[in-house]
């Protein structure tokens, strides 16, 4: 939703003016504009990492393991790259 704000005066001239200003927003798929979810994204890095780097360097690296104790990038991890990075609003 969007709000907008105008100063009026309560004037019937100000209330055409607001009434010619309102935006109209079209609801976009969010499978088009975000095309990786969390958990698709966390399951991308892990299978590059796991393709390009030794298992003793990401044991040294990384701190969460996975269900076969395996070294991982989790969704903690995630989410404290994405705050770190400042890239979440």
């Amino acid at each position: 939703s969007q709000i907008i704000l105008a100063a009026a005066n309560g004037k019937t001239q100000d209330l055409e003016r607001l009434k010619k200003a309102l935006i109209v927003e079209k609801q976009v798929d969010p499978e088009k504009t975000h095309t990786f979810t969390q958990k698709t994204a966390i399951d991308a890095i892990n299978k590059t990492l796991h393709a390009n780097y030794d298992i003793a360097k990401l044991e040294k690296c990384l701190v969460a393991r996975d269900k076969r104790g395996k070294p991982t990038i989790n969704n903690h991890c995630f989410q404290a790259a994405l705050k770190k990075l400042n890239w979440k609003a």
